[in-house]
């Protein structure tokens, strides 16, 4: 009789473990898929995610963890200077970067307006973006160099 180990569904055929992956794929997907059918579309209670009404909640945020969120605004400051060795146009050209790789929209609105009063062109925002989607591109091409070494010493 086959057992099911490690939420596997394992073939007694030898040479069917590609399959075997396949079928425990699709046995996911089925069910992830067949899960969100039976979800009411109105079963979140939040309706939007990062509306700029949100912002009403900072100081409950601060307030709510004060070390931590003085030491992080600290950083923040320290970070957002203007007399370091680095322009403040390119120190929110690279947060610019920086909130598009962690996809906060609030930062994007800040630095890219922070950016524009430090003189930064719309064509300089549009030249940021597509470096930063090359880098993060390129990040994946050289994690795929460490999964190719980790495949050979499996």
């Amino acid at each position: 009789m086959t057992s099911i180990k490690n939420g596997m569904i394992p073939f007694s055929i030898q040479g069917q473990v590609e399959q075997s992956k396949l079928v425990n794929v699709a046995i996911c997907q089925y069910f992830l898929y067949t899960s969100l059918l039976f979800i009411p579309i109105n079963a979140s209670p939040v309706k939007e995610y990062q509306n700029p009404k949100d912002r009403k909640y900072t100081k409950q945020l601060l307030d709510a963890a004060p070390k931590e969120s003085a030491a992080f605004m600290n950083l923040k400051h320290t970070a957002e200077r203007g007399d370091g060795v680095i322009p403040v146009k390119y120190r929110e050209l690279m947060s610019i970067a920086v909130a598009l790789t962690t996809q906060c929209a609030y930062c994007m609105e800040s630095h890219i307006q922070n950016a524009k009063k430090a003189g930064a062109t719309k064509e300089e925002i549009a030249e940021t973006v597509f470096i930063t989607s090359a880098i993060r591109a390129g990040g994946a091409v050289g994690n795929g160099l460490l999964a190719m070494r980790m495949f050979d010493e499996v």
